[in-house]
């Protein structure tokens, strides 16, 4: 509960600074969108990398009072790796969006048959994106100090390159000179912080939230020459439809090296919840916008409202699956029932994703390229065989069946009751290579122009209707909501009734915000908030002293009466 409300608090903060008017001296910045993916993704970094420390200090302290040790694969090292791999993903966006800005390396330079350093600097940042995340479970080693090494060196890189304006703008009245000199220093310290990271392990807890921060702050200026140019766009990168297919190939890269190192010998973790999910929602929003296209040119066919129908279905279990994981989650109950809602839920998913793959490579006018190539001549193979040119499109489509066949038969023969394993991994693979290539191709209606302009719109609306304020109350009343959670936890009437009475406030405050858009209700809220979950903190450990009380002299009384 505190996890998840302190989780919730923080992004909400890091929301309302975004809020925050420009000031005279950044002012400057044109044409930067208040919310892109980098910003949340390196927010969400911060936020990680903070809780990953805490958890470090409290539990070092702890382990201490009580003269024992803890598991170097603890929870805040999982969620250090993710803190990296988010560090690697915002690094990457920027590496994007500035290659022919950034000073001292020279990206723009061919090494070999077309791929520049360019290439290979976006290449290594998604494999330390993608180790970190298949790293998961494991403790913080010198290789991770060797990947923050890496990270630090890239981000010192950008510091160099866009420090200056960014102090610049954020104080005016420096002059040029000392700019330089704290530029510079600002452009050394994440290399000392990760080259002491390599040596020592509270350094690879300190680093990240050092990068993490530094990025959060530099991101707003990298590309901000370009920005004015493209002030009419809400997504202002050009190379957007690049950055959706990297993140389709990471996470089929991801998903197939879990299917080829562990096969069936690891259950569904947090590694292929990512990957599945970045795959059905691009899957999806692809399925969605060549259903909407199908439909709005008045095409007719198996595939115009077909996709359209798919999307609904994949929205449908994406919710209900939600809802079984906060239900396990939060109230820790199950049953048989609830277990096989869960597997006919997930098999719905997957048939789902991989029917509207299948429609998807089926849908004419926007296969690509890559489709409709004829890659397969058996004459090629051997000279006695006919000389027949087949479409990677009728491949695709037989392995699609043959899988599809083999799922039913594996359902058929477990009864319905079926746990994620190799087969489903591989139809997710299929589905998202199907999908890969039907975005990645060229044509006159090629599909990653129009997916692109379909997200494009949904950002407008997005950044119309969801303002920031908005999604600040929003936050603090999910967290009022989980704080609920704290009346399950206590036994005693008075207890329940203090703890109701502050969550209760605290929601009355978000919901007259909504009604009458002042913000100090909403700034009542987070005191009332804060009150209830440090006086719960505090039933808390008594509670757990009581306990343990308890315990002791049961084992006094057992003592006494033994002969």
């Amino acid at each position: 509960i505190i996890l998840s409300t302190g989780s919730f608090i923080l992004l909400t903060l890091l929301a309302l600074l975004l809020a925050i008017p420009a000031s005279p001296g950044r002012a400057s910045i044109a044409g930067q969108p208040a919310n892109t993916p980098r910003q949340f993704l390196a927010s969400a970094a911060l936020v990680l990398a903070l809780i990953a420390l805490f958890g470090k200090i409290v539990t070092d302290r702890a382990a201490r009072a009580v003269d024992t040790t803890y598991a170097a694969n603890s929870w805040f090292a999982s969620l250090a790796h993710l803190a990296l791999a988010a560090i690697a993903g915002v690094e990457l966006l920027l590496q994007l969006a500035s290659s022919n800005q950034i000073r001292l390396l020279p990206f723009n330079t061919v090494l070999y048959a077309g791929f520049n350093l360019n290439t290979v600097a976006l290449l290594l940042l998604g494999a330390i994106a993608a180790f970190s995340l298949i790293s998961f479970r494991s403790a913080l080693t010198w290789l991770d100090g060797l990947i923050l090494l890496l990270l630090g060196a890239t981000c010192a890189l950008f510091q160099y390159t866009f420090g200056a304006a960014e102090l610049a703008r954020l104080s005016p009245t420096l002059n040029p000179g000392l700019i330089g000199n704290i530029n510079v220093v600002l452009s050394i310290a994440p290399l000392v912080l990760a080259a002491l990271a390599v040596f020592t392990e509270w350094a690879r807890f300190v680093a990240p939230l050092w990068l993490s921060i530094q990025l959060l702050i530099l991101q707003q200026f990298v590309g901000s020459t370009q920005a004015a140019a493209r002030a009419g766009s809400v997504i202002q990168t050009p190379q957007f439809g690049q950055i959706i297919l990297y993140i389709l190939a990471a996470a089929l890269v991801l998903l197939a090296l879990r299917l080829l190192l562990y096969w069936d010998r690891r259950d569904f973790n947090g590694i292929d919840g990512i990957t599945v999910t970045l795959i059905a929602l691009i899957v999806g929003f692809t399925s969605w916008s060549l259903g909407q296209s199908n439909l709005l040119q008045a095409r007719t066919g198996l595939t115009a409202g077909s996709l359209t129908l798919l999307v609904y279905v994949l929205a449908i279990c994406a919710l209900l699956a939600l809802a079984l994981l906060c239900v396990h989650t939060f109230f820790s109950y199950s049953n048989i029932w609830l277990s096989r809602t869960e597997s006919i839920i997930g098999i719905l998913f997957t048939i789902s994703i991989a029917v509207g793959a299948l429609l998807l490579l089926n849908t004419p006018g926007y296969q690509g390229s890559y489709v409709i190539a004829s890659t397969l001549n058996p004459h090629a193979l051997n000279p006695v065989l006919p000389r027949i040119l087949i479409r990677n499109q009728y491949i695709l489509d037989g392995l699609f069946v043959l899988l599809l066949l083999l799922y039913v038969l594996a359902l058929v023969r477990q009864r319905w009751n079926r746990r994620f394993m190799h087969i489903e991994r591989t139809l997710l693979i299929l589905s998202g290579f199907a999908c890969l290539l039907v975005l990645a191709g060229t044509g006159e209606n090629s599909a990653l122009p129009l997916v692109v302009a379909n997200m494009q719109r949904l950002a407008a609306y997005g950044q119309t209707t969801f303002r920031v304020e908005t999604i600040a109350a929003t936050g603090i009343l999910i967290v009022a909501l989980i704080s609920l959670l704290w009346l399950f936890r206590s036994r005693n009437r008075a207890d329940r009734i203090v703890l109701a009475v502050l969550s209760g406030l605290a929601i009355l405050c978000i919901c007259i915000y909504y009604f009458r858009a002042s913000s100090f209700f909403l700034l009542c809220s987070l005191p009332l908030l804060t009150a209830e979950t440090l006086i719960a903190a505090k039933i808390e450990r008594v509670q757990a002293g009581t306990q343990e009380l308890k315990a002791e002299n049961g084992n006094e009384i057992v003592a006494s009466s033994a002969p």
